[in-house]
């Protein structure tokens, strides 16, 4: 049908194959290859693509092998990799990175091991250790880290009362 085919048709654009995550924010997004290579592109403005800089990057970057799981809060990473290391990197100055300091950081940094599974909120996070504990950090002021509290940890704090 002639008059059918005139109208442009949105579709979706292929940029590879072979992908085993993804994860997007606002304005960032993150795939992690089946080789475990991830990628990411987009807002950089607090150093949430690990590049050790704040600049845009408007095509898909490699950021290292290793990975299989990735989570993207608003304006930081959490990054899981295939030997049960988590890194995490951006904005920290709530505690959303983890790592104890509130520093935010533009490179990954090691929040700690022997977890398999994660996950970011806007500004806190979540992941899962091996043995199936729960851990949480970030902001909490509303709660939302579970801990009974409503204090912001810079550092994981196990979940407990599930």
């Amino acid at each position: 049908d002639p008059q059918a085919a005139a109208a442009p048709q949105a579709a979706p654009l292929l940029i590879g194959t072979a992908y085993a995550s993804t994860s997007s924010s606002a304005n960032t997004s993150f795939a992690v290859a089946a080789n475990g290579d991830l990628y990411g592109c987009g807002d950089n403005s607090a150093g949430q693509l690990g590049l050790g800089h704040t600049s845009t990057v408007s095509y898909w970057m490699n950021l290292g092998p290793g990975y299989k799981m990735v989570a993207a809060g608003l304006r930081h990473t959490l990054a899981l990799k295939a030997d049960g290391s988590l890194w995490a990197w951006g904005d920290n100055s709530l505690g959303a990175v983890g790592d104890g300091s509130g520093t935010s950081r533009l490179s990954p940094v090691l929040v700690g091991s022997g977890f398999v599974a994660i996950a970011a909120g806007d500004t806190h996070s979540l992941a899962i250790k091996a043995d199936g504990t729960l851990w949480a950090w970030g902001s909490n002021t509303s709660g939302e880290l579970g801990d009974g509290s409503t204090v912001n940890r810079l550092a994981p704090v196990q979940v407990g009362g599930l």
